[in-house]
């Protein structure tokens, strides 16, 4: 304050020997020192509002993670100085002195401060080099997407193979996005696309000459097989399902592949390995597959039905709890393969071979299987009622309970068969061979709904045999030749010859 007033009194000097009128001197006396006390009053309001400025700044410093760890450190810091601080005032004897002590402490947490900030900017540039990876990586598949449209052949290959390395090189990113793409691709009909130059025309006419798809279409299907070999858990499907429906792929590699859960309905997959594929749960309605390689493949609850299997190898693969309604299986070799629970509702199984097949539990009603050859099959509890089975060879082969219901068994030949309490009532058994055939417990009478076992004679049931206590059940079942009842007077199981 008196400070102030010596100023006051020096200003008040000053404007009097400028001698104005005592009016405008009064006010101008007033105006300075209102602005002057004005001045001083607020000066600890902006020293409020720095301080709170300042501490703002700090706690948003904090806020983030390494301006925590660096607050802490320094507190740390500050308090262990105040606690020991007059052992730093001390300099006891062949010791270093307070202030080397202190230095070293600054040295100390300045190494510490800086250890936090390297780490941050080194992760700061690893971050900045990953974000300008993915967007030159999000560049490279938009061009290779802009390439598959090309009317041009050559850049459309150079476009599946860019898409094809980019989902190699980034599996957890591009694989499915990958996939996609191409299964849109391969689907695109073949007389759909444009005309391609008269120097690629020749090359596309001798493909299909030799059923081939075109090589645009193979290199995407290959494609599709690299990538859908890599077996990863968090890419195992997840609700996305390879649509491939009404594709023309014949006479191509899909060995290994996994289309599990794929739709392939109304593909053309003719000629076409698929051994070792895995297509449990895929659709596959109306999909022609003949003389298609599906050798141990797993098929397991598929859906083929309608589907084109003519001529195809089966063999060894897994087509449990699959559903091949109507199914065209001629000639098809299904040997040693497994079966468990499928569903063969009127399929055509003529002239196929089933060597060793399990189908155990298998509904075949209604099924034709004339001319098949059924060596060591195992058909316990099948359902083959109303069966066409004429001609077809069950050599040594497993009937346990089976259902033979209505069936025609003419020419068919159970030779060392068995046929445990089989249900061979009203079928046709004409010129069947049942030598050595066990017929222990098998009904051939009447039963609900069916009429007695036809065709029969009585040469044929002394042919077979059948342990002493469940002897078959010929009751109502008369010779087709000489119209008398048959009586079972066949050999026990463990007779020889």
């Amino acid at each position: 304050m008196k400070l102030l007033s010596v100023l006051f009194v020096g200003r008040l000097r000053s404007l009097v020997k400028s001698k104005p009128s005592r009016k405008r001197l009064i006010l101008a006396l007033a105006t300075r020192a209102r602005r002057r006390w004005t001045w001083i009053t607020k000066a600890p309001a902006r020293f409020d509002r720095s301080v709170s400025s300042l501490v703002r700044k700090a706690f948003g410093f904090a806020s983030d993670r390494l301006g925590t760890i660096t607050l802490i450190v320094f507190a740390v810091t500050v308090i262990l100085t105040l606690l020991l601080w007059e052992w730093l005032q001390t300099d006891p004897p062949n010791l270093e002195s307070g202030s080397t002590t202190v230095r070293n402490l600054s040295l100390v947490f300045a190494a510490i401060v800086a250890l936090p900030l390297a780490i941050w900017r080194s992760r700061v540039a690893q971050l900045q080099a990953e974000t300008a990876m993915r967007e030159l990586s999000n560049q490279l598949y938009q061009k290779g997407a802009d390439m598959l449209q090309s009317t041009n052949l050559a850049v459309r290959l150079d476009g599946i193979y860019t898409l094809e390395r980019l989902a190699m090189d980034e599996l957890s990113r591009y694989r499915i996005q990958v996939v996609s793409r191409f299964s849109n691709f391969v689907r695109r009909p073949i007389s759909s696309r444009p005309n391609e130059a008269s120097d690629q025309e020749e090359s596309d006419e001798s493909q299909r000459e030799n059923d081939l798809a075109p090589e645009d279409i193979q290199a995407a299907v290959s494609a599709i097989r690299l990538l859908c070999q890599r077996d990863l858990e968090t890419e195992t499907v997840e609700g996305v399902r390879l649509n491939l429906r009404g594709a023309s792929i014949p006479n191509t590699s899909l060995f290994s592949t996994d289309l599990t859960g794929a739709d392939l309905t109304g593909a053309d997959l003719s000629d076409t390995d698929l051994s070792h594929a895995k297509l449990s749960h895929a659709t596959m309605t109306a999909t022609q597959m003949a003389r298609a390689y599906l050798t141990n493949s797993d098929m397991s609850h598929a859906r083929l039905i309608e589907a084109t299997l003519v001529g195809a190898d089966i063999s060894q693969s897994n087509l449990s709890h699959a559903i091949l309604n109507h199914a065209k299986l001629t000639g098809v070799d299904l040997s040693d393969a497994k079966m468990l629970g499928v569903d063969l509702t009127g399929a055509d199984l003529r002239d196929a071979s089933l060597t060793g097949v399990n189908l155990i539990r298998a509904n075949m009603r209604g099924s034709r299987l004339t001319g098949s050859f059924l060596f060591s099959a195992k058909l316990w509890h099948a359902n083959l009622c109303d069966a066409q089975i004429s001609g077809a060879s069950f050599t040594d082969a497993s009937l346990l309970r089976a259902s033979l219901v209505r069936a025609d068994l003419s020419n068919v030949s159970f030779y060392c068969s068995k046929l445990h309490y089989a249900d061979l009532s009203g079928a046709n058994l004409r010129d069947a061979d049942l030598s050595r055939a066990d017929l222990s417990g098998a009904v051939f009478s009447q039963t609900e709904g069916s009429l007695p076992a036809t065709g029969l004679t009585q040469a044929q049931i002394d042919e077979a045999q059948a342990n002493d206590h469940s002897p078959p059940n010929l009751d109502g079942v008369v010779d087709s030749l000489t119209d008398r009842p048959l009586v079972w007077r066949g050999r026990p199981i463990d007779q020889e010859g």
